[in-house]
């Protein structure tokens, strides 16, 4: 009866688990058959080398050979082989390392989903069909007919085209079967999970290995290291940690392969100018920023370890996720993609800390309590960007630099209370706004921007209006913006006409860029940075 099937859709509704659509995920994902392909390459690539720059050179010509995976080529060719060159460390010993690591990662991937097919196909898929077979089979039983003759029960069994249609009845027997096997669905949705949640858990661990030995985790056949699967579990991870307290280690650890993507984009800035993300990269990035979110941005900022290894931990976090921010304020390195599923949440992660006039800092008062905390999460996203070397574009590099000058006005006003004409103490809720010249110093790495602004008469003006909590971070984009464009960082040269500009406007601001002020007066200003540098330029 049709009244008694249920679907693998239904069933799923009714656990509130999707277990087989997390299977096709997680396969498609691996893909079996072209990680067969991958692993054969490294295979002959390691037979035929004898150094690990060998090796290298040897995957990427055998993986250009084989073709591409879904219609995409396994590597880029030529603009991939210097990379691939350098991707393993010199030395037998630590090419072994390498090949066993790659092996073994691909070994657990392919594992692992046979054992989560294996949980469909021999599990969840016979179950069902018994629930649907037993269901008929109740249904045929209660609906054939009963009779005593002569005092003993006399059962009369109907055929199909002759049985009595009761859907009450059928509806009541499905209901009951449609929640064994959405309980079975449960068990099997968890079993899935821990199985994929240990397998992403092991990838991570061995891309920490490989990383250690200088192999690139963004490059080359074998892309594991960048689906958005794992850049949501790295994300999903680290905020986990960070509402555990922000364990170093941890925070390192998750971020190990964004820090690793960053590391190669950095040095492609540093010789050639920024170099566009690939497609699983940016698609990457656009899944670890959206899960994070702008909490989870500022919540890692707002991390502070200053002594031993956590301190260096947690510095490399942030220089990972800081930088990946600002890749995706670049649109020459996460270049705007409509398709891209995720790119638009990952902007939306970034945007409270960088739209002007907007947000809990401009729509509740100075002294509320709503205010404190929007300022304490601007900070930790300022902690973040400040630990960046990444340039934005001009727009994002101007939106960064105009919002905070926006924010560090907005937050000096914490020290003008409306309900009080003068008042002769210092508060004692106030938080001081330190991401607000981290912010700026961040726009600074733009260099052509930089030197912009501070061309521009209306900016400089307001930059000098501000009272800064901390002005390094003033001084420090002053600094980059007043040299040359064309002159190296070991020989600049400095643009007379812009620092001229700046000094005719710290002469306009005249005491205001000593900071003085109601914030001054009742609250923390360091211009120290500030005046040295001007002073430095005057001599």
């Amino acid at each position: 009866m049709d009244g008694l099937t249920f679907t693998r859709d239904e069933v799923e509704a009714a656990a509130r688990v999707a277990p087989w659509r997390l299977q096709r995920e997680f396969s498609a994902e691996i893909n079996p058959e072209d990680m067969g392909e991958t692993a054969r390459v490294y295979q002959r690539a390691a037979g035929e080398a004898s150094t690990t720059q060998d090796l290298a050179e040897a995957a990427t010509e055998i993986a250009e050979e084989s073709g591409g995976q879904d219609g995409r080529t396994v590597v880029d060719g030529a603009d991939r082989d210097a990379r691939t060159a350098t991707e393993l460390s010199d030395g037998g010993e630590e090419m072994e390392q390498v090949s066993r690591y790659l092996t073994q990662a691909m070994e657990v991937a392919t594992n692992t989903e046979r054992e989560v097919r294996s949980m469909i196909e021999n599990y969840l898929d016979p179950r069902l069909a018994e629930h649907l077979a037993a269901a008929q089979a109740e249904y045929v039983n209660r609906t054939n007919g009963h009779y005593y003759v002569g005092g003993e029960r006399v059962t009369v069994e109907y055929t199909d085209e002759s049985r009595p249609n009761d859907p009450q009845l059928a509806s009541e027997i499905r209901g009951k079967y449609l929640r064994m096997a959405a309980d079975d669905a449960e068990y099997a949705h968890g079993s899935i999970s821990r199985d994929i949640e240990d397998y992403r858990g092991l990838l991570t661990r061995y891309g920490k290995d490989l990383d250690d030995l200088g192999y690139d985790l963004t490059a080359g056949p074998l892309d594991l290291w960048t689906s958005p699967q794992m850049a949501r579990y790295a994300a999903d991870s680290l905020k986990e940690a960070l509402a555990l307290g922000g364990d170093p280690a941890r925070l390192e650890f998750y971020t190990r392969t964004l820090f690793s993507m960053v590391k190669d984009v950095l040095e492609n800035v540093a010789t050639a100018g920024p170099r566009q993300l690939s497609d699983a990269e940016g698609r990457y990035l656009d899944e670890f920023l959206a899960t994070l979110g702008p909490d989870g941005l500022a919540a890692l900022g707002n991390v502070v370890e200053e002594h031993g290894e956590g301190a260096l931990q947690v510095g490399r976090a942030h220089a990972a996720v800081g930088n990946g921010v600002m890749m995706m304020l670049n649109h020459d390195i996460r270049v705007p993609d409509p398709d891209a599923p995720r790119i638009q949440d990952a902007h939306r992660a970034i945007s409270p800390y960088l739209s002007q006039l907007e947000g809990p800092l401009f729509e509740n008062d100075p002294d509320s309590d709503a205010f404190r905390e929007g300022l304490e999460k601007y900070n930790g996203f300022g902690n973040l960007v400040e630990r960046s070397s990444v340039p934005a574009d001009d727009g994002n590099s101007r939106r960064l630099a105009f919002s905070a000058l926006d924010v560090q006005e907005r937050t000096s006003q914490q020290y003008e209370p409306d309900e009080f004409l003068w008042f002769d103490f210092e508060p004692d809720n106030v938080v001081e706004n330190t991401g607000s010249a981290k912010m700026l110093a961040s726009a600074g790495e733009n260099r052509a921007t930089a030197m912009d602004l501070l061309k521009d008469p209306n900016f400089t003006q307001q930059m000098f209006d501000r009272q800064w909590e901390n002005s390094s971070g003033v001084a420090r984009f002053i600094e980059q913006g007043i040299y040359a464009e064309d002159s190296s960082l070991e020989n600049r040269v400095l643009s007379q006409p812009t620092v001229d500009n700046v000094l005719a406007a710290a002469d306009e601001a005249g005491d205001r860029v000593q900071g003085t002020g109601p914030q001054d007066e009742y609250g923390h200003v360091d211009h120290t940075a500030l005046r040295d540098l001007l002073d430095s330029l005057r001599e």
